[in-house]
């Protein structure tokens, strides 16, 4: 699939890089070890109750499992993984919104450093990511 998206959009379109990044990351989750499974699969259930948590507007609940999330992404994908800097991004906005701005910054930075290192500057999800930064 990856090979056909290269040929038909090229390297550089967001949607290769896209399934560039997936396949690496289905490929690193099947080598896993069943722990580092359940820890990712733990990972993006948490993201999804801080997002959720968040859009109540209910801040302080989502702080928690976003800050889980993040944690538990970085220790199965590493540092440089989009899906990393989209949970980083995640908790800059919930600490923004609770007024925690010179905690947020740091996460919205290192964000924005791996989507344009991972993904590419003309990708949308690096747009919106260096955007966050203001």
């Amino acid at each position: 699939l990856y090979d056909i998206l290269v040929r038909l959009r090229g390297e550089a379109d967001p949607r290769t890089v896209t399934a560039k990044w997936k396949w690496a990351e289905v490929d690193r989750l099947a080598r896993s070890s069943p722990e580092k499974r359940r820890l990712f699969a733990q990972a993006e259930a948490d993201g999804q109750e801080g997002v959720r948590q968040a859009r109540t507007g209910d801040f302080t609940s989502a702080l928690a499992p976003t800050r889980r999330a993040l944690a538990s992404c970085r220790a199965v994908l590493g540092d440089d993984h989009p899906v990393t800097a989209r949970h980083s991004a995640n908790l800059s906005a919930v600490l923004r919104a609770l007024g925690r701005l010179r905690e947020a910054l740091p996460h919205a930075e290192e964000a924005a450093r791996i989507a344009v290192a991972a993904l590419g500057s003309g990708h949308p999800e690096t747009a919106h990511a260096v955007n966050e930064l203001g």
